[in-house]
């Protein structure tokens, strides 16, 4: 119990009064507090709504607090654990906020607007109805929807949407067409179906945003980039009962394997990466990085190799296609290749959470526009020690796109490619 003075004093006639606060606690003890911080602190903020959730970090950071204090008293214990309960009871989904708003936007009026902005708009109530059902949907997915609900509300307009460019789509969802299924795994076919399929609706959609035919061009490709090649291996019609073993002076290499074509693609299934051979060539063969399988698409960290392997034939890895890790939202971190020398436009561009670069070659490296436009302002880029002044300069001149807040530092690294 805690009983708190406000104010005491009289009036004309002599009358005293008093103003007190009394609150009362329930007798928690430190092992109720312990108790409710274990099952809370695994909650996650993006399964819950900005504003409940603000209030119960507050109360589990005190909860905390009061924990890791030796002097915390009985009635610190008795407060943080009926805070923390309170407030967690009062916490809302992110998918009860999404269940609660949706007949707002399901009864909206939208007469009068145009009606390419209602399908637009209506397309976002279907999924928000559709993701409601899902199985597995994640927290993060209703907060997405519930986004995607207001921006399409206030896109609503009298006049018709920009038509958006589906070109590229169409030469994409034509060319996947093309694609001899039988020849890849299960798998890998799987997901390039559901992209072709998911291609497919958005070219059909009459109102489809120019974000979402970007979205099923990249998605479609990087399904068609993921496919991989079935294996077969082919009988020995006249077996050797007793074959003599021949020495492989070349351990790991197929001599029977043809050195991988000019334009040919070499995917790493392990880091995701996915290779464009620019010189087909047994000794001095090299490839470019393309970008990354749809299963790799929302890496943290990239390492682009000096070289990749393909078929026991060694290619040096020189060159970063244009757009090849454009919008990658969640990377922070990149090391580029001793055998860089040439990054494409827009390779890194708007990666927004890019922070940390390294690069392994003392060579000179040559950027196109908007390489790295976009990335963090106060990225950290790390060079060899031993690197010249002139290639220096080249990296400087290659990262200048993003910005004048990107630090520089020279370092001993070790290149283990």
């Amino acid at each position: 119990m805690k009983l708190v003075i406000k104010d005491a004093g009289s009036d004309n006639a002599g009358k005293h009064g008093t103003i007190a606060e009394l609150n009362l606690y329930a007798a928690y003890g430190k092992a109720d507090v312990q108790k409710a911080y274990n099952t809370y602190v695994n909650y996650k903020s993006e399964d819950y709504t900005g504003k409940t959730w603000t209030f119960f970090a507050d109360a589990l950071a005190n909860a905390k607090k009061v924990l890791d204090n030796a002097d915390s008293t009985a009635a610190a214990y008795s407060q943080a654990y009926t805070n923390l309960t309170n407030v967690a009871a009062q916490l809302e989904t992110t998918k009860d906020k999404l269940t609660r708003v949706l007949t707002g936007y399901q009864n909206f009026d939208t007469t009068g607007y145009s009606e390419g902005s209602i399908a637009n708009y209506q397309k976002q109530v279907k999924k928000a109805e559709e993701l409601l059902k899902k199985e597995g949907a994640t927290g993060a997915d209703f907060a997405r929807a519930l986004e995607n609900l207001k921006k399409a509300k206030a896109a609503l307009s009298t006049e018709e949407p920009a038509k958006s460019d589906k070109t590229k789509l169409t030469a994409a969802v034509a060319e996947a067409e093309k694609v001899n299924k039988a020849d890849y795994t299960d798998d890998s076919v799987k997901s390039f179906e559901q992209a072709l399929t998911a291609a497919k609706a958005v070219l059909e959609d009459t109102y489809a945003t120019q974000a979402e035919v970007d979205a099923a061009v990249n998605t479609l490709k990087q399904a068609a980039d993921a496919l991989v090649k079935k294996t077969t291996p082919t009988p020995d019609p006249t077996p050797t009962p007793n074959p003599t073993p021949t020495p492989n002076p070349t351990p790991g290499k197929d001599d029977t394997a043809k050195v991988p074509a000019k334009g040919s693609k070499i995917t790493d299934q392990k880091s995701g990466l996915v290779y464009k051979v620019t010189k087909s060539d047994a000794k001095n063969g090299t490839v470019k990085v393309t970008g990354l399988t749809a299963a790799k698409k929302n890496v943290k960290k990239v390492t682009i190799p000096a070289t990749v392997t393909k078929n026991g034939y060694t290619f040096k890895v020189t060159q970063i296609a244009a757009k090849a890790f454009q919008k990658k939202a969640r990377l922070t971190k990149v090391v580029i290749g001793a055998n860089v020398t040439k990054i494409d436009a827009k390779a890194f561009y708007k990666d927004a959470k890019l922070k940390n670069i390294t690069f392994k070659g003392n060579k000179a490296v040559k950027a196109g526009k908007n390489a790295f436009k976009g990335i963090k302002a106060n990225a950290k880029v790390t060079v060899p020690y031993k690197i010249s002044k002139k290639n220096l300069n080249k990296i400087k001149k290659a990262v200048k796109s993003a910005g004048k807040k990107v630090v520089i530092k020279k370092k001993d690294i070790i290149i283990p490619y």
